[in-house]
């Protein structure tokens, strides 16, 4: 019997063997598995950041691009109408040239007059309009819609000669 009875204990102890190693397999198991899922998370990680930032940038590119868009269509054209507007109103009271006007705003009077009697009478606020194939100058007050003095655009011949 004690033959037996060994048996019986040889038998217990593989069986308490191996639902120990199927524990420490299972243990492993699940430590690998913790393991790859928190790769896989962290990889998920770092996919949402990498679209949060694409995501980012495309509404900071298309912020940019409305913004040019809004600047150019509203204040880009603005010079140009001003200009039109001015001599559009010029024209009511003056025969113009037919030329492209360049149009000068003059801020300070005192140190014109001071080099050329031309400005006498000019004011700050008032344009002066130069038809330079025509050879003519307007002093022009918008807010009176008055011209202050016409006269003709005289070139330095010496100035002229160096270029």
């Amino acid at each position: 019997m004690k033959s037996s009875e060994k048996m019986i204990e040889v038998e217990k102890e593989t069986k308490e063997k191996t639902t120990r190693g199927r524990k420490k397999d299972q243990k492993e198991i699940t430590n690998d598995v913790d393991v790859n899922s928190t790769k896989v998370e962290s990889k998920k990680k770092k996919h949402m950041v990498s679209k949060k930032i694409i995501f980012q940038s495309i509404l900071i590119i298309l912020g940019i691009a409305i913004g040019m868009f809004v600047y150019h269509q509203f204040f880009a054209n603005s010079a140009e109408k001003d200009q039109e507007k001015l001599l559009s109103s010029l024209s009511e009271i003056m025969i113009l040239p037919q030329e492209e006007a360049t149009i000068f705003d003059i801020d300070d009077p005192e140190l014109l007059t001071k080099d050329q009697d031309f400005f006498v009478g000019s004011m700050k606020g008032d344009k002066l309009v130069v038809f330079p194939v025509a050879g003519k100058a307007i002093i022009y007050r918008p807010e009176d819609h008055l011209i202050v003095n016409v006269g003709p655009v005289l070139f330095d011949e010496k100035v002229n000669a160096g270029n």
